[in-house]
Formats: C-alpha cells, sequence, structure tokens
C-alpha cells in the first residue's frame, strides 16, 4: 500500500508540475501577444497623426489609410503567430488578404496623386473634421480592449473596433472625393469589412 501511495503522490506531483509548465506556456504566449500587440497600435497612432494636410481630401484619406492597414496587418499576422482557434485564424487570413490588394491599390494611387494635390480647403477642412472624430473614438475603443487573457476575444474585439473605425472613415470619404479610383477602393474596402465585422461578431458570441 506504502508504495502505491507513493507513486500515486510522485504521479500526482510530476501532473501538477505539467499543468504548471502548460499555464506558464500560456502565459508567456499571451503576454508575447498583448506586447505586440501594443506595439503595433502605438506605431499606428504615431504614424496617423504625423500625416500631412495636403488641402486635397482625398490624398489625405490615403495617407491616413495606409498606416491603418499596416496595422490591421500586423495585428492579424499576431493572433495568426499564437492562435490555436481555426475560425478566428480563417478571419485574419482573409483580411490579410484583401487588405494587402487594397494597400498596394492605395499606395499607387497615392504615387500618382501627390505630386498634384486637387487643392480645395473648405472640404478638406469639413472631411477632417469628421474623420478626426471618427479616429479618435476608434482609438479610445482599441485602448479600451480588455486583457481578459483570451486572445482570441481580444483579437475579435480589436478588429471589430477598428473595423468599425474605418467603415465609418470609408463612408466619409465617399461624401468628400470625386476621385473615381479611390472611390471604388472604398466601397470595396466596405463591403469587404462589413462582411468581415459580421464574421467577427458571429464568432465573439460563439467564444464568449
Amino acid at each position: 500500500m506504502r508504495g502505491w501511495t507513493k507513486r500515486l503522490w510522485i504521479g500526482l506531483i510530476v501532473w501538477i508540475a505539467l499543468i504548471d509548465s502548460v499555464d506558464a506556456k500560456m502565459n508567456s504566449k499571451e503576454e508575447a501577444y498583448f506586447d505586440y500587440y501594443h506595439i503595433a497600435l502605438q506605431m499606428m497612432k504615431t504614424k496617423v497623426e504625423n500625416v500631412p494636410n495636403t488641402g486635397d481630401a482625398t490624398l489625405d484619406f490615403l495617407y491616413e489609410m495606409i498606416p491603418l492597414h499596416e496595422a490591421s496587418i500586423a495585428m492579424c499576422e499576431n493572433i495568426m503567430r499564437f492562435s490555436d482557434h481555426s475560425e478566428v485564424k480563417r478571419i485574419a487570413k482573409k483580411i490579410v488578404h484583401n487588405q494587402l490588394i487594397e494597400l498596394d491599390k492605395m499606395k499607387v494611387l497615392l504615387e500618382e496623386m501627390k505630386e498634384h494635390p486637387n487643392i480645395e480647403l473648405e472640404k478638406e477642412a469639413a472631411y477632417l473634421e469628421v474623420y478626426r472624430d471618427s479616429f479618435q473614438q476608434m482609438i479610445k475603443k482599441m485602448e479600451r480592449a480588455k486583457t481578459k487573457g483570451d486572445i482570441h476575444q481580444h483579437f475579435l474585439e480589436e478588429m471589430i473596433s477598428l473595423h468599425e473605425g474605418t467603415v465609418e472613415m470609408e463612408i466619409t470619404i465617399l461624401q468628400f472625393t470625386n476621385n473615381g479610383d479611390l472611390r471604388r477602393i472604398a466601397r470595396t474596402m466596405l463591403v469587404d469589412q462589413k462582411t468581415q465585422l459580421i464574421q467577427m461578431q458571429r464568432v465573439m458570441k460563439i467564444i464568449e
């Protein structure tokens, strides 16, 4: 009996050690995930806050939206690096795919336009007033995203806020630009992001 009891205690100690090891790895994984998220968020804020006002709302939007897309891609790559949730990874992969295409189109259009802006200061001022409010509200939501210990919940919360903010910005620029290329890009982004919002909100309810 004593030998059996000893083996039981040894087995229990080993099991506890294994559980502690798994928890430590999870904590380390979560910490790395959240650290990178905050770096990506801060870089996005810094880049957007330092974009030029060009006098042309179309150009302003391109300068603003490019770093938002870059941050969105970085945050999706972050969750894919640490996640084991197939549905969350599928959504993140689709966002990266779509936004890389959109990012390339915006960069090409920016290079074509930046040397010859269409200066309309009153229109730009009206656009920027709406845009800045959308951006500030989006940042507040992303900074309030709770560190729940569940990286999947956090990713969905942060990305829903980012998508909601950019959807508002896309709707806004469609009211202020006559540039056909940008209008096509903005409409495509609207369709993609509204679809992804529905998918993320559905998965969020399942995870909760």
